[in-house]
């Protein structure tokens, strides 16, 4: 888009060969770069359409033909998606977005004053409407930079009312304020300066603030602190720490066993980190989320679960709603087969990453599902304040063999050994697939000083 920018801006002063080609430039590598693009080259179109500057820019024949050079260069999108039933598109524009009026386009714009900071945005938004009119001492190119990005800008505000609301989409609209940042300085010379200093100071203040939850999520003693928080950014943690223990795991194991993940966030990650970029993976509601299902078939990495070597099967537990838990785990059952004990728990942040290491043999075994142990603390709350005695109360299963015993720990050491064995019949009503012995009597209980 910035390529495109550059290259626009002259245009409107008179059409030559080397902006022409540099729009052309542009284009090209946006087509080779990501399905949104599409919106920039509309988006410039209408931008050029409400300047007379712009509609004598599309009346010379150097344009069309690096507009033509920009559309060819989709060719080999469009070609990848007619082989393969248009699983991008489809992603892209049908399967991730509700297409349904939303109320929480309301958050996606109150999330955007606050991350531009309130008085940058009210600025950026003055020049869009300030082009949109134009008037005296407005230069087409000031209008073009602010039709360019407030288009492009309103355009994502309107389409977080019915688009998707469940990914990470705060970045949408960064092409848009680029243009209309351009734009700023003109608009502030016009401004009291009271106001320009509260400006400069409310975005150097958002600015800090940014940058220390960035210095903060990158400590790991302070990162821990957002562990319950929606804040978390669980995305980027956990990483090291499992590569780490994979490493460690894979040079206890056989000569030849293979890695194998259970969903593409983990064979991406440990692939990176370990410098392997064949990793298998297995099939996961993540993968089909993100779009990732029909490019890990076309490389030949999705895994039907079948083996002939020793597998190190790596699984991102905090990956699935704790509610789908079990069901995924008895579904890893059905493709590599009753699942022994971990090698390995690796726990990031109390558990809000929190990846299972298991050596598979190189035969499957056969028998009725094996899982991790489930449990649950009722009591105390997420929250309460303790005094004296503490209370605890819950429950715990295991599939296939059931447990032994519950222990209770406190980052890592041994408080108390509780009493395992009450009746609760509720959790086999919950987890009805649980094929637990022991139910019902799988609750616990243990007092704490």
């Amino acid at each position: 888009p910035e390529l495109c920018l550059v290259a626009g801006a002259p245009l409107l002063r008179g059409v030559d060969a080397t902006s022409a080609a540099e729009l052309a430039l542009g284009l090209v590598i946006g087509a080779l770069s990501h399905y949104r693009f599409v919106g920039v080259i509309g988006i410039g179109f209408v931008a050029l359409l409400l300047i007379p500057e712009g509609r004598r820019v599309l009346r010379d024949p150097r344009i069309w033909i690096a507009l033509a050079m920009g559309i060819a260069a989709w060719a080999p999108l469009i070609a990848w998606n007619l082989e393969n039933a248009d699983a991008g598109l489809r992603f892209q524009l049908v399967d991730r977005h509700p297409w349904s009026f939303q109320f929480g386009g309301l958050w996606f714009l109150l999330v955007q004053a606050l991350l531009v900071t309130p008085l940058l945005f009210f600025a950026l938004m003055q020049v869009f409407w300030r082009s949109l009119h134009g008037g005296e001492g407005v230069s087409p190119q000031w209008r073009y930079f602010g039709l360019l990005g407030g288009v492009s800008t309103v355009g994502y505000f309107l389409l977080g009312f019915f688009a998707d609301a469940e990914r990470v989409s705060f970045h949408w609209p960064l092409p848009g304020y680029l243009p209309l940042l351009i734009g700023v300085p003109a608009l502030l010379c016009a401004w009291p300066a009271l106001w320009r200093k509260l400006l400069w100071l409310s975005a150097g203040l958002g600015l800090l603030v940014l940058l220390g939850y960035y210095v903060a999520v990158s400590v790991p003693g302070w990162r821990a602190q957002w562990a319950a928080s929606k804040y978390y950014p669980a995305n980027f943690a956990g990483w090291n720490e499992l590569a780490d223990a994979v490493r460690e795991e894979q040079a206890k194991l056989p000569p030849g066993t293979r890695l194998l993940a259970d969903n593409f966030k983990v064979g991406a990650e440990l692939g990176f980190a370990l410098g392997d970029p064949d990793i298998a993976v297995l099939d996961h509601p993540l993968n089909r989320k993100h779009g990732r299902a029909p490019q890990l078939r076309l490389w030949g990495l999705e895994s039907d679960g079948s083996r002939s070597a020793p597998m190190l099967l790596v699984v991102g537990a905090s990956e699935v709603q704790y509610k789908q838990l079990l069901q995924r785990y008895h579904w890893l059952c059905d493709k590599v087969g009753p699942l022994p004990a971990p090698l390995r728990v690796v726990n990031v942040d109390h558990g809000s990453q929190r990846f299972l290491l298991f050596a598979l043999p190189a035969e499957r075994s056969s028998g009725a599902c094996t899982a991790p142990a489930m449990a649950w603390i009722d009591a105390p709350v997420s929250g309460a304040r303790i005094d004296g005695a503490l209370g605890i109360k819950g429950w715990a299963f295991k599939d296939g063999i059931g447990l032994d015993r519950v222990e209770i720990l406190l980052d890592g050491r041994p408080l108390a050994m509780a009493h395992y064995g009450l009746s609760a019949p509720g959790v086999a009503t919950y987890w009805q697939i649980s094929n637990d012995p022991s139910h019902p009597a799988v609750g616990f209980e243990a007092n704490v000083e």
